[in-house]
């Protein structure tokens, strides 16, 4: 029962009560209600539906706030990141050459699971010889004895493949053993000079490749590890060559594979 109908009430039994006066003949012979007995049972009711000193309380609305937002948003908070960046230096081994050359590495890559990641990878490779013969040699003022050599010729190769990879992380993607699987287009720069004939030589290989490699990363914190990996290239690049002598085009094919080993840093984002 709520205040309105307990002032319904009120209203019913102020008109019984008149009524009662007016035409005592109709009242019950047993009892004969009175005006402030009827007063007083409707204060009594009244009484019972608005506590006395909370007649002016309010109540404040209730909010409601679903808990499942915030787990969630906690939970993507602590899982495993989307992405990482990571970047890497070593040697390459090309095959049938005694010269290594220094690599470098820079991945980019998203977690497909959490044993799963894909992504671009580049690498550069730079390499580069000198030949020198020795013209004469000397002694130096205070001591030590010096060597004049003269240079016959230089050459330089730049490696560059663009990849796509997908690498697996059996025991997940911060830490542990993983191995990895990448293809894509690669080019091989080539720039030689001869200073006793005086002649130059500039030369681009192109064509597909693949890599594969496998490695162990050392977690140092939840977004940044240490890795490092061995790794094989395998490409034949070419070029076309006219011939001005004959007028037939050729083509050059140049074996760009080779071994190495890489280490650097991962960071997650």
């Amino acid at each position: 029962m709520n205040v309105r109908s307990g002032i319904f009430a009120l209203a019913v039994a102020g008109l019984t009560a008149t009524a009662a006066h007016a035409h005592p003949s109709y009242a019950p012979a047993s009892s004969t209600p009175s005006l402030a007995l009827t007063l007083s049972q409707v204060a009594t009711e009244l009484a019972s539906i608005v506590p006395v000193g909370h007649v002016n309380t309010r109540y404040e609305s209730i909010r409601y706030r679903p808990r499942w937002r915030r787990e969630n948003r906690e939970s993507r908070s602590s899982g495993p990141m989307g992405g990482y960046l990571q970047l890497q230096g070593g040697v390459f081994d090309p095959t049938g050459d005694v010269a290594n050359g220094a690599v470098f590495n820079m991945r980019v890559g998203t977690n497909a699971d959490d044993r799963i990641q894909v992504g671009m990878q580049l690498d550069w490779s730079h390499r580069s010889d000198h030949q020198t013969e020795v013209v004469g040699s000397g002694t130096l003022p205070g001591g030590g004895t010096v060597e004049r050599r003269r240079e016959l010729s230089s050459v330089s190769s730049d490696l560059v493949p663009l990849m796509g990879f997908i690498q697996v992380s059996p025991v997940g993607t911060n830490q542990g053993p993983y191995v990895g699987l990448a293809g894509g287009y690669q080019a091989l720069f080539i720039s030689a000079s001869d200073f006793s004939t005086g002649q130059d030589f500039e030369a681009t290989y192109d064509g597909w490749g693949w890599q594969f490699h496998a490695g162990y990363a050392f977690p140092l914190s939840n977004v940044t590890r240490l890795t490092i990996e061995g790794f094989t290239n395998t490409a034949d690049l070419d070029r076309k060559v006219d011939d001005p002598a004959t007028g037939v085009t050729y083509r050059e094919i140049v074996d760009a594979g080779g071994a190495g080993i890489r280490g650097g840093v991962s960071w997650a984002f």
